[in-house]
C-alpha cells in the first residue's frame, strides 16, 4: 500500500527562521570567545606514573579540569587492587585503578 502525502510546507518558509538562527549562535560563539569563558587553563603537569601506576601523561591531562596543582593519594582497598585518587586544586577530579586476580 503506498501512501502519497502532499503537504503545504514550502522549503522557504524555513529558510528565514534557520538563517536567522544560524546567525544568533555564530554571533554568540564570537561573543564568548572574546570575552574570554574559556577554560581555565592546565597549570599543572602530570607525571608519567601516578600512584604507582604507569601512565601517559597527555590522555590523563586532556580528562582533567583546569587549575593550579595536581595532588594523587593512593588507596589499597585488597590485596589485589590500587587506587590513585587525583585532586585539581583540593577537589578530586579522577580516580585510576589497577587491579589483580588470581587464576
Amino acid at each position: 500500500m503506498s501512501v502519497s502525502v502532499r503537504g503545504s510546507f514550502r522549503r522557504h518558509r524555513f529558510t528565514g527562521p534557520a538563517v536567522a538562527l544560524s546567525a544568533a549562535l555564530a554571533l554568540a560563539a564570537a561573543l564568548s570567545a572574546c570575552s574570554g569563558d574559556g577554560p581555565p587553563e592546565k597549570a599543572y603537569t602530570v607525571p608519567g606514573s601516578l600512584c604507582g601506576i604507569a601512565v601517559e601523561p597527555a590522555l590523563v591531562k586532556a580528562v582533567l579540569p583546569g587549575g593550579d596543582s595536581l595532588t594523587s593519594a593512593t588507596q589499597k582497598p585488597n590485596g589485589g587492587t590500587v587506587r590513585c585518587n587525583l585532586s585539581v586544586d583540593g577537589k578530586e577530579a579522577l580516580s585510576l585503578a589497577q587491579a589483580w586476580w588470581g587464576g
